[in-house]
């Protein structure tokens, strides 16, 4: 019974890896113009190559990239550093259509790289965009696609039990799994 409960934690974080993992796509960018297929609301990562040229803390270097869609509506998306020399752009499209995008970066060698993004409509029912503050109830939440977003949260409060004195006094409770 006890290597099950230890076991309990690792396959919940596997299986939300997997779910988080499972509906992007990642695509390697070298350099020069490059075009790539999405779905509407589905994660792409544009990865961007840095070759030999990475000089002292990568995690320092400003990177990024504006994506301009059909509609002349510019997204401006921020990279990060993803180990291995290597860039990253994470693009969750909003709109069918085509975008074009451009980046920018405080490094010659990232910077200037062009692309088109080939957008299609989502055909994925469980995948709605990002969550939003609703424009009609500021206290409501939305999806992209105008789906309504249900925000549901607990917390117990643990000194309404009666008797119950806190062992932490006022420090912060950690909650032990496997009661260890």
């Amino acid at each position: 019974m006890g290597n099950k409960t230890s076991f309990l934690p690792v396959l919940i974080v596997l299986i939300t890896l997997g779910a988080t993992v499972s509906g992007q796509s990642k695509m390697k960018l070298e350099a020069g113009e490059h075009e790539y297929v999405a779905q509407q609301y589905h994660p792409i990562d544009i990865v961007f190559s840095a070759g030999k040229h990475t000089a002292g803390n990568p995690f320092d270097l400003r990177f990024g990239a504006i994506f301009t869609d059909d509609r002349n509506t510019t997204i401006t998306t921020h990279g990060f550093y993803n180990g291995q020399n290597e860039y990253l752009i994470r693009f969750s499209p909003n709109q069918t259509g085509k975008y074009l995008f451009v980046t920018f970066s405080t490094q010659k060698y990232l910077s200037g790289l062009s692309g088109t993004v080939n957008v299609g409509k989502n055909i994925n029912p469980e995948i709605h965009g990002a969550v939003q503050v609703s424009a009609e109830a500021k206290q409501k939440f939305k999806y992209q696609d105008w789906q309504s977003y249900f925000a549901l949260s607990f917390e117990p409060d643990w000194h309404l039990f009666k008797g119950y004195q806190s062992p932490w006094k006022g420090q912060s409770a950690v909650l032990i799994i496997n009661g260890k």
